[in-house]
C-alpha cells in the first residue's frame, strides 16, 4: 500500500517541479535582459554565488551565469517530463494489470480503459497544480495581497468554467 502512493507523490512532486521550473525559464531570460539593460551587477545573484565561491565582477560573468543556469534548467524540465511521465506509464501498466485481473473471463469495454487511464491522468494533474498553486499563492501573498486576491478569483472562475466545460462534454 505504501509503495504504490510513493509512486503517486513522487510522480506529484515531480510534476510541481516541473512546474515550478517552468516559471523559472520563464523569468530568467527576464532577469538576464535587465541586466544588460541596467549594466549593473545584481546584489542578489553576487551574494547568491559568494557561497559558493564564484565572484561576479562584471556584467558579462552575471550574464553568462544566468545563461548557463538557463540551460541547465531547460535540460532540467526535459528530464522531469521523461521521468514523470514514465511513472504515469508504470502507474497506468499496474492498473490496467489489476482491472484484467479482477475482471477474470468479462469481457472489458475500450471505452472503460480510456476512461480509468484518462483518470489517473486527471488525478495526478490535478494534484499537481493544487499544490503548485498553493505555494504560488502563499509567495504571492507574502509580496502583494491585491495580486494574491486576483489569482484567488482567478482559480475559483477557472474552476467553475472548467467544471461547467467538462459536464457539457460528458
Amino acid at each position: 500500500m505504501y509503495k504504490k502512493n510513493l509512486i503517486y507523490l513522487i510522480t506529484i512532486f515531480l510534476g510541481v517541479l516541473e512546474q515550478i521550473a517552468n516559471i523559472l525559464a520563464f523569468m530568467i531570460p527576464i532577469r538576464a535582459i535587465k541586466i544588460i539593460d541596467r549594466g549593473e551587477v545584481i546584489p542578489q545573484i553576487k551574494k547568491l554565488l559568494s557561497i559558493f565561491n564564484i565572484d561576479i565582477k562584471n556584467n558579462f560573468d552575471q550574464y553568462l551565469f544566468l545563461s548557463i543556469l538557463f540551460l541547465l534548467l531547460v535540460i532540467g524540465i526535459i528530464l522531469l517530463n521523461m521521468i514523470k511521465n514514465e511513472l504515469i506509464k508504470k502507474i497506468k501498466i499496474r492498473k490496467l494489470q489489476k482491472i484484467f485481473k479482477n475482471s477474470k473471463e468479462k469481457e472489458i469495454s475500450y471505452q472503460y480503459l480510456i476512461g480509468k487511464l484518462v483518470e489517473i491522468e486527471e488525478f495526478v494533474n490535478f494534484r499537481t497544480t493544487l499544490i503548485y498553486s498553493s505555494i504560488l499563492l502563499v509567495f504571492v501573498t507574502k509580496y502583494d495581497y491585491q495580486i494574491s486576491i486576483i489569482i484567488i478569483f482567478n482559480c475559483i472562475f477557472n474552476y467553475i468554467f472548467r467544471k461547467k466545460i467538462n459536464d457539457s462534454s460528458k
